[in-house]
């Protein structure tokens, strides 16, 4: 049971990542760069994958509620409120960065007991409160022991 929590929270860290880059895409004459765009609070509201295809949000879902915050000093806080009310709510902090140029949001995350993992997810503002995350489906299906193909497309929406 230790091992699927480890899992979950690796993969929440990557759902977090994949938030966290949807929000850079912005030019610097549309309100700020993208990092400053990212700044706030972040929900994942649904997830498919193959390339789209598939949807999978009732999956996500299942598990509760996942928010990923980015901060001004470049740090984050993921926190999962799972739904079922016995089950201790998981909550991982770390570092991010911005890559305006390439569309990418990348989270520094380190679980207890696990090496230290840079998550890279690209991004893609849909519009001005939410953020598609592209993420390839082989690192999010090992964290979610869940069976995932192609690439994972995540939404996520600012509170």
């Amino acid at each position: 049971m230790k091992t699927s929590n480890k899992i979950f929270k690796l993969l929440l860290v990557l759902f977090a990542s994949v938030a966290l880059v949807g929000c850079d895409s912005s030019d610097d004459d549309e309100g700020g760069n993208d990092a400053e765009r990212f700044i706030g609070a972040w929900d994942i509201i649904s997830a498919a994958d193959q390339g789209g295809e598939r949807d999978q949000t009732a999956i996500f879902s299942a598990l509760g509620v996942l928010t990923v915050t980015l901060n001004e000093d470049q740090s984050y806080s993921l926190v999962l409120v799972y739904a079922d009310p016995e089950t201790e709510d998981l909550a991982i902090t770390g570092t991010y960065t911005v890559n305006d140029t390439s569309s990418r949001l990348v989270l520094s995350v380190q679980l207890e007991g696990l090496p230290q993992v840079d998550l890279s997810l690209t991004y893609n503002f849909l519009n001005d409160i939410q953020v598609e995350f592209t993420a390839d489906a082989t690192t999010l299906a090992i964290l979610l022991g869940a069976e995932l193909e192609g690439n994972v497309i995540l939404v996520a929406e600012k509170r």
